[in-house]
């Protein structure tokens, strides 16, 4: 069986999975939260919550949520609290998260909003053109995600920028108050500095707007000696070239567990065949340079550049976009 074949044929099967799982799996019983907890429950096992957190808080939802909730779960378990705020919302999809009922006295009513101060933070936010008649000093942001975001709070947008910066890398939260610490009101006060920091991440993580670890994460590994090395995620670079076919159907992630969807142009997509780790920013546009030069490839506006000279700046602009493009998809390791 030829290598195209064998593709083929796991490209029918890797479809095939999927109908499966989402049309004509055996074991596909609905169920409301509580019935689950139960079923969990008579298998020794204790109902944690979501494996993400901030769907959990009822503050997630808007003040109308938040109010009615706290009025009508008043009082009730865990468990109740959460089934209430799925119908609040219409929820009907859960990623629930487990553990061994004897450690179940652990388990707290809610996520402990205070703990956010131990993790790292990470998150890219493009400034966009304000609305028109937005409050004056209040400015707006895409997230990496495109999902838009607007605050007047100087804390707040220190922070954006300073997390924009390190992308996709992500920063201590001790390492994100030095760079707020200048917008802060009373920055000499540590308790109430950090009181104020916790405070914003509170409301980015409720959001949905940032990405967080315990421990560092691959981005915040790069080697030194190799940062002005342009460096992909593995795999990138093939899984791009295999996308182009429309029956291929695995798509393109960061280790953020996103998932990017870049669409490139003639001479972007060369450009990406040659981010090895090996070459700065101003090889690959020699390199680039010189595929425009000898009419290897197009311009991104598709017209040929064949025997022109002069084409430094343009060559370095289409690899600057390029790389832009992948930091903002966290599909780089460095090379920033």
């Amino acid at each position: 069986m030829s290598l195209n074949t064998q593709r083929s044929t796991l490209k029918q099967q890797f479809r095939g999975h999927l109908r499966a799982h989402e049309y004509l799996e055996i074991f596909n019983n609905p169920c409301y939260l509580l019935e689950f907890v139960s079923m969990s429950a008579q298998y020794g096992l204790t109902h944690v919550g979501d494996s993400e957190p901030h769907v959990e808080l009822s503050a997630t939802y808007g003040q109308n949520v938040q109010l009615n909730h706290s009025l009508i779960a008043l009082g009730q378990p865990r468990e109740m609290r959460q089934q209430y705020l799925d119908f609040a919302v219409g929820r009907n999809f859960r990623k629930s998260v487990v553990i061994h009922s004897d450690r179940a006295e652990h388990v707290l009513i809610s996520p402990d909003l205070d703990r956010l101060a131990d993790l790292r933070w990470a998150g890219h936010f493009t400034e966009v053109e304000a609305e028109e008649n937005a409050p004056k000093g209040r400015l707006s942001f895409r997230n990496h995600k495109n999902r838009p975001l607007h605050s007047s709070d100087k804390t707040v947008i220190s922070m954006l920028r300073a997390l924009s910066q390190a992308w996709p890398a992500s920063l201590s939260f001790d390492t994100l108050l030095e760079h707020v610490r200048p917008s802060l009101p009373d920055a000499e006060d540590e308790t109430a500095a950090r009181a104020v920091l916790l405070s914003a991440l509170q409301t980015l993580f409720r959001l949905n707007m940032l990405r967080y670890s315990l421990e560092a994460c691959p981005y915040d590994q790069q080697d030194n000696t190799q940062q002005n090395q342009a460096t992909l995620l593995p795999g990138v670079s093939h899984l791009y070239q295999q996308r182009q076919d429309p029956n291929f159907g695995i798509g393109l992630f960061n280790l953020w567990h996103d998932s990017a969807n870049i669409q490139l142009k003639e001479a972007e997509a060369f450009v990406l065949r040659h981010i090895d780790g090996n070459s700065s920013r101003k090889e690959l546009a020699t390199l680039l340079h010189d595929a425009l030069n000898r009419g290897i490839v197009p311009n991104t506006d598709g017209k040929s550049l064949k025997g022109q000279r002069n084409l430094d700046a343009t060559a370095d602009k289409i690899v600057g976009k390029l790389l832009g493009l992948l930091k903002r998809q966290g599909l780089m390791v460095s090379g920033w």
